[in-house]
């Protein structure tokens, strides 16, 4: 299936969408572009739009590889059951985005990766918090981890959109790097994770609370995703 979409989107994509880039001048060299990323790493907004975009990358890694083996271990459901559950994570992400759009322009991207990271904070807390008085049922860590999905998803969108927006000679290099660098990290934490047990789900909702906190620790002290916007 992944195969046959991917095929459609190419074709449409070969046909029907224009090349954006100029035909004049010479590729870059690989020299520049790594010129452009060390410049781009040293800018304190790109720094702060690669930190939360590896937060959310981490928690999300991090839950969608070990909570198949909590549903299993620890709760003694099946696999079908976990697909099942899931639905909340898939539909507080896709509400999240949706919500994108219809609050950023009033709010400023500032507003939405705080408030994002705010809800993420919260539904990880409380994700813990269920744990920690020993409710054993897929409800108590899907609920709020689809609230947090909800949070990402108001998010991601614009950390990345202002992470692009800091040079418009060099977006093909910030979006590589924004999507590189947060994946990176997010699979280190995810190797360092497939060391704990998964007969509870204590040490992965432990690690979902830590690092919600220390996205929204971060963005209380980091520049405002705003300032791209008067530049």
């Amino acid at each position: 299936m992944l195969v046959a979409a991917a095929l459609v989107v190419a074709v449409a994509a070969w046909r029907g969408l224009p090349e954006t880039h100029g035909h004049g001048g010479h590729p870059p060299r690989v020299r520049d572009m790594l010129a452009t990323a060390r410049m781009l790493l040293g800018e304190p907004l790109f720094v702060h739009c690669i930190v939360q975009s590896a937060v959310v990358y981490a928690i999300f890694f991090v839950f969608i590889s070990l909570s198949p083996h909590i549903m299993v271990d620890a709760l003694g459901r099946s696999g079908t059951e976990f697909g099942l559950y899931y639905l909340f994570i898939a539909v507080g992400y896709f509400l999240g985005n949706w919500s994108v759009g219809r609050l950023a322009s009033p709010r400023g991207q500032h507003w939405m990766v705080s408030t994002g990271l705010t809800i993420q904070l919260v539904a990880a807390a409380a994700g813990l918090a269920l744990v920690l008085m020993h409710v054993e049922h897929p409800l108590s860590i899907f609920i709020p981890m689809g609230v947090l999905a909800y949070g990402q998803g108001l998010t991601l969108p614009s950390v990345t959109a202002s992470a692009v927006s800091l040079t418009r000679e060099n977006v093909g290099v910030a979006s590589s790097v924004i999507g590189f660098l947060p994946q990176l990290i997010g699979a280190l934490a995810l190797q360092g994770m497939g060391h704990f047990p998964t007969d509870t789900a204590l040490p992965m909702m432990v690690f979902c609370a830590a690092v919600a906190v220390l996205g929204y620790v971060v963005v209380r002290f980091a520049p405002s995703f705003d300032v791209v916007r008067t530049q």
